[in-house]
């Protein structure tokens, strides 16, 4: 396939789709987007967006991918091999918050459209697998090393995503009602506070994964 007559440098005009393709997709959901919005807010011909991802499922796909690369480079920035196990948890923790924390819309994207990425290609992000790989490896030597108990790494690794994502997609509630009190249910100022929600997703996960004391025998 040859490529539109204005194509320009090809690294920039696949990121800008991407970016604005991100934007679309999330104001308007997979089944709401159109193409030829997000070739209008890109400032490009509608054909480059086929001859870059071929269809829209495949642009949803890479934009997924896209924040999955970005995570694995966060964890191999943030996350100190050599260090004990509990601190290298909480510096992965720390890195999936950092991801969300600057890219809010990505819970919806993959938790409410994502199935949408794999109508075409079922296989999943390689970068998805490795982040997954390195939280196994963290619990597993937790569990050499007697701090945490024998864990599936994909449960532990949902039980993280899925807490960040509720946080964002119940965050439009909170703040409509912050400061205020439903019956019975106060809602204090910092339950908006993504920043000391990771904080208090660290102290549950640290909490819940971590083998009891022992009792000692009277």
């Amino acid at each position: 396939m040859n490529p539109p007559k204005d194509t320009r440098n090809s690294a920039e005009t696949r990121a800008n789709l991407l970016f604005h393709a991100r934007m679309v997709f999330a104001e308007h959901g997979f089944a709401g987007a159109r193409v030829d919005e997000i070739a209008q807010r890109a400032g490009v011909n509608k054909a480059l967006i086929n001859y870059h991802f071929g269809s829209k499922a495949r642009l949803f796909r890479a934009i997924l991918d896209a924040f999955s690369e970005s995570f694995i480079a966060r964890i191999s920035q943030a996350v100190v091999r050599g260090d004990p196990p509990d601190q290298q948890l909480r510096q992965f923790i720390r890195a999936m918050g950092s991801l969300i924390a600057e890219f809010p819309q990505l819970p919806k994207l993959l938790l409410i459209d994502g199935r949408k990425a794999f109508i075409e290609d079922l296989k999943p992000p390689a970068h998805a697998l490795m982040a997954l790989m390195e939280m196994n490896r963290i619990l597993q030597e937790g569990h050499e090393q007697g701090l945490f108990k024998k864990l599936f790494a994909g449960w532990a690794y949902m039980h993280i995503v899925s807490s960040f994502a509720f946080f964002q997609l119940t965050l439009p509630t909170r703040q409509r009602h912050v400061g205020s009190e439903l019956p019975g249910f106060p809602i204090p100022e910092d339950s908006v506070d993504f920043e000391k929600f990771v904080g208090f997703v660290e102290d549950q996960i640290l909490s819940g994964f971590a083998l009891p004391a022992r009792e000692e025998n009277p």
